[in-house]
């Protein structure tokens, strides 16, 4: 059990409001569903600048892993969803990052990939609303960012619906197969986290159950 919990990035686990999904810290036995989630063509459609399976494997995603662990701005975790026999299976990966917190700066980045296999099955939801109420509630930042590629109409259209405010649009910040693209930030703050998009959140997953 030492010689596990030591290969861990963080000890913060954290469950869903319905119960049926955890998110753990990242562990060895977790690569190999990372290596699959990173390099899937529908999950590299909008981030066509990570490497596909030819140049991402097992060991690259333990390096990747192992690089991650002992930096302070980034913590990763695996969604954990329970299956209809009531078995927990890997759904997919979310993680904080760019984390500053300074007398003049106190925000975080948040980013989210789900199994190509459960999409649309609200897991996506569920995980952002836990992650962000541990945020929001439990850390205090004031600000969480959100980046996806301006063509991102599934990602955007979620965003707009729970109450995320768009900032601006990045110009040519990503090269995607040769190819400059356009990305766009969105952005909730604490207040409108605790008025607008907690409340829009809650409504869609009970809506859901």
């Amino acid at each position: 059990m030492a010689e596990i919990t030591s290969q861990l990035q963080h000890s913060v686990e954290l469950s869903g409001p319905t119960g049926r999904l955890r998110l753990v810290p990242p562990a060895p036995a977790h690569d190999a569903f990372v290596a699959f989630l990173r390099t899937h063509p529908e999950t590299r459609k909008y981030l066509s600048f990570f490497p596909g399976p030819d140049k991402f494997g097992l060991e690259e995603a333990k390096k990747r892993r192992e690089s991650r662990r002992d930096d302070k701005n980034i913590f990763d975790w695996i969604i954990l969803m329970k299956n209809k026999e009531g078995e927990e299976v890997e759904a997919g990966s979310m993680a904080c990052f760019n984390i500053i917190r300074t007398d003049a700066k106190d925000e975080c980045e948040i980013g989210i990939l789900v199994s190509p296999n459960i999409h649309r099955s609200g897991i996506a939801t569920e995980g952002l609303y836990t992650l962000c109420k541990h945020i929001f509630e439990d850390l205090k930042i004031h600000k969480v960012l959100f980046d996806t590629r301006v063509d991102n109409v599934g990602m955007r259209g979620w965003l707009d619906k729970a109450g995320a405010q768009l900032e601006g649009t990045f110009r040519q910040c990503w090269k995607d197969n040769g190819k400059w693209s356009d990305a766009v930030r969105y952005s909730i703050l604490q207040e409108e986290w605790t008025e607008v998009v907690k409340p829009a959140l809650e409504g869609k997953i009970n809506r859901a159950k």
